[in-house]
């Protein structure tokens, strides 16, 4: 019998993630099981609600993705679905298999905007453009009362002088900054709030098997 999927116990500095962590989740049914007992998985295009993230060179990547700017590198931290009108709650990866030292970091919002005032962040127009599409978005967003905010240097452009103010402040504070960081082992799963922090992924130590790591990824309402 497969051991059932355990919250993690963690050393204290794993502890301050503000991520759940789960591991034993052996098999993607079983991702998707506890995905959907969790929240409602976002139904992708292609017809699925999990998607498999593999590590791509540049040239193989499809255009205006962040592997297409980045290739093998390091992303720098960022919202997922930040062109969507509203960001999916909650991201949810799993880790399969291969180049699994190459960490997952995180940032709050709450950190990176301290300082700035309530005002100017809701003030800050910026255009997100995918290469596809381009339309004015936010920076902060408010759904059924909860407050959140989305930020992606791959596709969003400051607009105005209250955006530029931000992105210059993000962009410094996260530049060479790894954060709090999510060590994957296989069969583990970490739930982000996609609202509140940002996620990057890091470095490898071994470039030349980056190619072969495998995660899976679940976005739920």
């Amino acid at each position: 019998m497969n051991p059932a999927p355990t919250i993690q116990s963690m050393s204290d500095s794993e502890a301050e993630l503000p991520v759940r962590v789960i591991d034993n989740v052996l098999s993607t049914a079983e991702f998707v099981e506890l995905a959907s007992s969790i929240g409602k998985p976002i139904e992708l295009p292609e017809g699925n609600v999990c998607k498999e993230l593999y590590v791509t060179d540049s040239n193989e990547a499809k255009p205006n993705t962040l592997s297409s700017r980045f290739g093998m590198g390091m992303f720098p931290f960022h919202t997922d679905t930040v062109f969507w009108g509203l960001p999916t709650r909650w991201v949810l990866l799993r880790a399969v298999s291969g180049d699994l030292d190459r960490p997952t970091h995180l940032q709050s919002f709450e950190d990176l905007l301290q300082g700035l005032s309530t005002s100017t962040v809701r003030r800050s127009a910026w255009i997100c453009d995918t290469g596809v599409s381009k339309r004015y978005s936010t920076l902060s967003f408010v759904h059924e009362g909860k407050e959140g905010f989305r930020y992606d240097p791959n596709c969003m452009k400051p607009a105005n002088n209250a955006a530029r103010q931000i992105d210059e402040i993000i962009r410094q504070q996260c530049f060479g900054l790894t954060g709090k960081s999510i060590k994957w082992i296989p069969n583990r799963v970490a739930i982000i709030d996609n609202w509140a922090w940002l996620h990057a992924r890091g470095e490898s130590s071994a470039p030349s098997e980056s190619k072969s790591r495998t995660l899976q990824r679940i976005y739920l309402k």
